[in-house]
Protein backbone atom coordinates (compact mmCIF):
# COMPACT_ATOMS: atom_id res chain seq x y z
CA UNK A 1 0.00 0.00 0.00
CA UNK A 2 1.51 3.36 -1.02
CA UNK A 3 1.19 6.44 1.17
CA UNK A 4 -1.81 7.89 -0.72
CA UNK A 5 -3.67 4.59 -0.30
CA UNK A 6 -2.79 4.57 3.42
CA UNK A 7 -4.00 8.19 3.73
CA UNK A 8 -7.32 7.37 2.02
CA UNK A 9 -7.71 4.29 4.21
CA UNK A 10 -7.21 6.38 7.39
CA UNK A 11 -9.71 9.01 6.23
CA UNK A 12 -12.28 6.31 5.51
CA UNK A 13 -11.59 4.33 8.70
CA UNK A 14 -12.08 7.36 10.94
CA UNK A 15 -14.95 8.78 8.86
CA UNK A 16 -13.33 12.19 8.32
CA UNK A 17 -15.63 14.77 6.70
CA UNK A 18 -14.76 15.34 3.04
CA UNK A 19 -14.85 18.92 1.83
CA UNK A 20 -15.36 18.98 -1.94
CA UNK A 21 -14.65 22.71 -2.31
CA UNK A 22 -11.20 23.53 -3.67
CA UNK A 23 -9.04 24.99 -0.95
CA UNK A 24 -6.44 27.57 -1.90
CA UNK A 25 -4.50 30.31 -0.15
CA UNK A 26 -2.82 33.41 -1.52
CA UNK A 27 0.16 31.41 -2.82
CA UNK A 28 -1.97 28.90 -4.71
CA UNK A 29 -1.64 26.30 -1.97
CA UNK A 30 -3.73 25.51 1.09
CA UNK A 31 -2.07 28.08 3.35
CA UNK A 32 -4.42 28.61 6.24
CA UNK A 33 -5.63 25.67 8.28
CA UNK A 34 -9.12 25.98 9.75
CA UNK A 35 -9.63 25.87 13.52
CA UNK A 36 -12.30 23.59 15.00
CA UNK A 37 -13.00 21.53 11.86
CA UNK A 38 -11.48 18.19 10.98
CA UNK A 39 -11.81 17.64 7.25
CA UNK A 40 -10.02 16.28 4.22
CA UNK A 41 -10.05 17.15 0.54
CA UNK A 42 -7.89 18.08 -2.42
CA UNK A 43 -6.21 21.36 -3.25
CA UNK A 44 -6.53 22.98 -6.68
CA UNK A 45 -3.68 20.75 -7.94
CA UNK A 46 -5.45 17.54 -6.94
CA UNK A 47 -3.22 16.79 -3.96
CA UNK A 48 -4.78 15.21 -0.88
CA UNK A 49 -4.71 17.02 2.46
CA UNK A 50 -6.22 16.74 5.91
CA UNK A 51 -6.91 19.71 8.20
CA UNK A 52 -6.18 18.85 11.85
CA UNK A 53 -7.48 21.17 14.57
CA UNK A 54 -5.39 20.46 17.66
CA UNK A 55 -4.77 21.38 21.26
CA UNK A 56 -1.04 22.07 21.55
CA UNK A 57 0.47 22.02 25.03
CA UNK A 58 4.08 23.06 25.43
CA UNK A 59 5.97 21.83 28.47
CA UNK A 60 9.34 23.21 29.58
CA UNK A 61 11.37 22.12 32.57
CA UNK A 62 13.97 24.41 34.12
CA UNK A 63 15.51 22.76 37.15
CA UNK A 64 12.63 21.79 39.41
CA UNK A 65 10.19 24.24 37.81
CA UNK A 66 7.88 23.24 34.97
CA UNK A 67 6.09 25.75 32.76
CA UNK A 68 3.05 24.71 30.72
CA UNK A 69 1.42 26.69 27.92
CA UNK A 70 -1.57 25.67 25.86
CA UNK A 71 -3.29 26.88 22.70
CA UNK A 72 -5.73 25.72 20.07
CA UNK A 73 -4.27 25.72 16.58
CA UNK A 74 -4.43 23.67 13.40
CA UNK A 75 -2.12 22.23 10.80
CA UNK A 76 -2.34 20.22 7.63
CA UNK A 77 -0.77 17.02 6.41
CA UNK A 78 -0.75 17.01 2.63
CA UNK A 79 0.54 15.22 -0.45
CA UNK A 80 3.53 17.29 -1.60
CA UNK A 81 3.59 16.36 -5.30
CA UNK A 82 0.63 15.23 -7.35
CA UNK A 83 2.86 12.86 -9.35
CA UNK A 84 4.43 11.21 -6.28
CA UNK A 85 2.07 9.24 -4.08
CA UNK A 86 4.59 8.66 -1.30
CA UNK A 87 5.64 12.14 -0.19
CA UNK A 88 3.53 13.89 2.45
CA UNK A 89 4.52 17.00 4.41
CA UNK A 90 3.06 19.26 7.10
CA UNK A 91 1.97 22.82 6.55
CA UNK A 92 1.30 25.85 8.73
CA UNK A 93 2.38 23.82 11.71
CA UNK A 94 4.15 24.92 14.86
CA UNK A 95 7.87 24.18 14.39
CA UNK A 96 7.77 21.14 16.64
CA UNK A 97 5.35 19.50 14.19
CA UNK A 98 7.62 19.96 11.21
CA UNK A 99 7.56 17.44 8.40
CA UNK A 100 10.41 15.24 9.64
CA UNK A 101 8.92 14.89 13.09
CA UNK A 102 5.42 14.16 11.93
CA UNK A 103 5.73 12.09 8.72
CA UNK A 104 9.33 10.91 9.09
CA UNK A 105 12.53 11.41 7.15
CA UNK A 106 11.10 9.73 4.05
CA UNK A 107 7.85 11.74 4.28
CA UNK A 108 5.68 8.63 4.18
CA UNK A 109 5.03 7.62 7.80
CA UNK A 110 1.40 8.33 8.68
CA UNK A 111 1.60 6.76 12.16
CA UNK A 112 1.23 10.13 13.91
CA UNK A 113 -1.81 10.96 11.81
CA UNK A 114 -3.36 7.59 12.58
CA UNK A 115 -2.75 8.04 16.32
CA UNK A 116 -4.36 11.51 16.34
CA UNK A 117 -7.38 10.28 14.38
CA UNK A 118 -7.83 7.37 16.80
CA UNK A 119 -7.98 9.81 19.73
CA UNK A 120 -4.48 9.38 21.11
CA UNK A 121 -2.43 12.26 22.47
CA UNK A 122 1.04 12.50 20.93
CA UNK A 123 4.14 13.60 22.80
CA UNK A 124 6.93 15.09 20.71
CA UNK A 125 10.24 16.23 22.22
CA UNK A 126 11.92 19.34 20.92
CA UNK A 127 15.51 19.04 19.71
CA UNK A 128 18.53 21.05 20.77
CA UNK A 129 22.07 21.57 19.55
CA UNK A 130 24.87 20.59 21.87
CA UNK A 131 28.13 22.55 21.93
CA UNK A 132 29.80 19.86 19.81
CA UNK A 133 27.20 20.33 17.06
CA UNK A 134 25.18 17.22 17.92
CA UNK A 135 21.39 17.44 17.46
CA UNK A 136 19.64 15.55 20.28
CA UNK A 137 16.16 15.30 21.80
CA UNK A 138 15.61 17.91 24.50
CA UNK A 139 14.20 16.09 27.52
CA UNK A 140 13.40 19.46 29.14
CA UNK A 141 11.11 20.67 26.34
CA UNK A 142 8.24 18.79 24.75
CA UNK A 143 4.75 19.25 23.41
CA UNK A 144 1.63 17.15 23.55
CA UNK A 145 -0.96 17.38 20.82
CA UNK A 146 -4.48 16.04 20.52
CA UNK A 147 -7.42 16.70 18.23
CA UNK A 148 -9.90 19.29 19.46
CA UNK A 149 -12.92 17.85 17.69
Amino acid sequence: MNTVEKFISLVNTYDVQVDHDTKVGSTGYLDKPVLNTLFTGKDEYGRLFINLPIKLKKHTRCGTTEVHMSCDTAFTVFQRYRDNENVFVTGAAPAVLNTHRFVGENHNDLTGLEKLLSGETLTIHANKWLDDGTWVPDTDSWVTISLTC
